[in-house]
């Protein structure tokens, strides 16, 4: 992907495994490049795996963008939309760019465009439990719920996160 204009939008789309984190050192250089926002956010989360993904995931999103626009990921700058979402702040010269973060059970999620919007989402099989129709309330429409309820008992979870995935990331 380069910054240059373009007529048709330019997409990247990377991910990261985020037990890799689970090293000290790597854990402390990626944080390192973290703003006082991002620290603050990352403090707030209790469970060392949740920190630990969303870690990843903004080391990915600042490594990401500044190997688009050749800056150097400390530099990389956010604010906050009115919803809460980071938004890159590009320096005088550089494209503006779009991007999305998404991060959970051990993955990390980072899409980055040029051109147009974009939204990403990761969730887990594993976190859907027992009864994954009941978990979705309102998000399925009636006729999505009756598809996926007929589907057999062992596809449904997967059908219900694929349905789930899609809306989330156009959300964003």
């Amino acid at each position: 992907m380069t910054t240059r204009s373009s007529s048709s939008p330019e997409v990247c789309v990377r991910f990261v495994r985020t037990e890799v984190y689970r090293d000290p050192q790597l854990a402390r250089a990626g944080a390192a490049l973290l703003s006082g926002d991002e620290w603050v956010a990352l403090a707030r989360l209790r469970a060392p795996d949740a920190r630990r993904d969303q870690l990843a995931a903004h080391v990915l999103a600042r490594r990401l963008l500044a190997e688009i626009t050749g800056c150097v990921p400390a530099g990389i700058r956010f604010r906050r939309t009115e919803l809460g979402r980071p938004e890159y702040v590009p320096p005088p010269g550089v494209a503006p760019l779009r991007f999305s973060l998404s991060h959970g059970d051990g993955v990390a999620l980072c899409v980055v465009a040029l051109g147009c919007g974009v939204g990403a989402d990761v969730e887990s099989l594993r976190n859907l439990g027992p009864d994954p129709l009941g978990a979705v309330g309102e998000v399925l429409s009636r006729e999505e719920k009756h598809g996926i309820a007929a589907l057999p008992a062992d596809g449904r979870a997967a059908a219900l996160l694929a349905l789930w995935t899609i809306k989330e990331a156009i959300g964003k």
